[in-house]
């Protein structure tokens, strides 16, 4: 696996609870969980739920408000508020260091 950001180690965690060897290559020393946070929508949060991850990611914020997509004009393409209740839990806010920690 190229990179251990939050993708590189999802992806390297769910490949080998599915069986598979895994080396996750990482140009940095050390992970130390600095950068930039992340948003992790509904179905993300359901995705990390699935490989066994639920209980890293209750450690963020839900996102208070809404979010979502606008076209040039100001129109919506869609939204957080619209979806939550109908795609699962509100989009969630992590910090970098618990969820690099929890990978």
């Amino acid at each position: 696996m190229a990179g251990g950001g939050i993708g590189g180690l999802t992806a390297a965690v769910a490949l080998s609870r599915r069986g598979w060897r895994v080396t996750v290559c990482e140009r940095a020393s050390a992970l130390t969980g600095i950068g930039a946070g992340i948003v992790l929508a509904p179905n993300a949060l359901r995705a990390l739920e699935s490989i066994g991850l639920g209980p890293a990611v209750s450690a963020g914020e839900p996102l208070a408000g809404v979010l979502g997509l606008r076209t040039p004009d100001g129109a919506w393409l869609s939204r957080t508020g619209a979806t939550a209740s109908r795609y699962g839990p509100p989009a969630t806010g992590l910090p970098p260091a618990p969820s690099t920690a929890a990978l």
